[in-house]
C-alpha cells in the first residue's frame, strides 16, 4: 500500500514570548541616541514581546543613551551595558528600564562581560538594596577591592545599599545617568577631585580649604 502524505508543520512560537535580542559587544567610540536608535529601530520590526539590546560600554556615561532607547509600539526592554564600565546597570537593572537582567551561576565564570553572580544579585535583593553607592574615577578604579568590601558591611548591618565602579571620563555626564539609576552617593578619585569641586552647590569646610572633594551626594 502506498505511504500515506505527511504534511509537515512548523511550531509557531507565541511572540509574545519571544525576545528579539541584538548584541553589539564592541565598546562604541562614546554610544550616541542616534547610533543607538539606528540598532533599536533594526529591533522594532521583529514579532516579539520583548526587546534586548546589549551594547559594550568602557565608560558609564554610555549608560544614558542606552536608557533612552524606545520601541514605537511600547514593548518592554532588556538593556545592558557589556563591560566592567556597564556593570552598574546590571546591578540597577530596573531604573535603567530593563524587565530584567542575567546574571552567572555562582562559583561560574560570568557567560557576558560585567556579568554579576547570582549571590551577589540575591544578597542585593534581599537587604532591599534600591541605594546605589559607587566609585567615581578613572580607569585605576578596576582594580579598587571597594565593592567587596562596602557589599560586605552593608549585608552585615543590613543596609540597603550596594556599591559598584563607575569608571568614566566624562563625570559629569555620568553623575547624570548614576543619578537615574538611583544614586546615594559617590567617592570621588583621581583625576576627578578637583574638577567636581565646582558641583558641590554645599561643601563642608575641608573641600572649600584644599579646593577638591572626596565624596558627593544628592542634595
Amino acid at each position: 500500500a502506498p505511504e500515506p502524505p505527511w504534511r509537515a508543520r512548523a511550531a509557531v512560537a507565541d511572540p509574545d514570548r519571544i525576545v528579539a535580542s541584538l548584541h553589539a559587544p564592541a565598546p562604541g567610540e562614546g554610544w550616541t541616541s542616534d547610533r543607538l536608535t539606528l540598532l533599536a529601530d533594526r529591533l522594532a520590526g521583529r514579532p516579539a514581546g520583548r526587546l534586548k539590546l546589549a551594547v559594550g560600554v568602557e565608560d558609564v556615561a554610555d549608560l544614558a543613551p542606552l536608557a533612552e532607547v524606545r520601541d514605537p509600539a511600547g514593548r518592554p526592554w532588556i538593556r545592558i551595558g557589556m563591560g566592567w564600565a556597564g556593570q552598574v546597570g546590571r546591578l540597577a537593572y530596573r531604573a535603567l528600564g530593563s524587565d530584567w537582567t542575567y546574571v552567572s551561576a555562582p562559583g561560574e565564570a560570568a557567560v557576558a562581560p560585567g556579568q554579576v553572580d547570582l549571590r551577589w544579585m540575591q544578597a542585593i535583593r534581599d537587604r532591599h538594596a534600591d541605594r546605589l553607592l559607587v566609585l567615581l574615577g578613572g580607569e585605576q578604579i578596576r582594580h579598587s577591592p571597594g565593592p567587596t568590601v562596602y557589599e560586605r558591611r552593608a549585608a552585615a548591618l543590613g543596609l540597603p545599599y550596594v556599591y559598584a565602579l563607575a569608571p568614566t571620563t566624562r563625570p559629569e555626564a555620568a553623575l547624570a545617568v548614576l543619578l537615574r539609576l538611583g544614586l546615594a552617593g559617590a567617592s570621588v578619585t583621581m583625576p576627578f577631585k578637583e574638577r567636581l569641586r565646582s558641583l558641590a552647590t554645599a561643601p563642608d569646610d575641608a573641600v572649600i580649604r584644599v579646593g577638591a572633594v572626596n565624596a558627593l551626594r544628592p542634595a
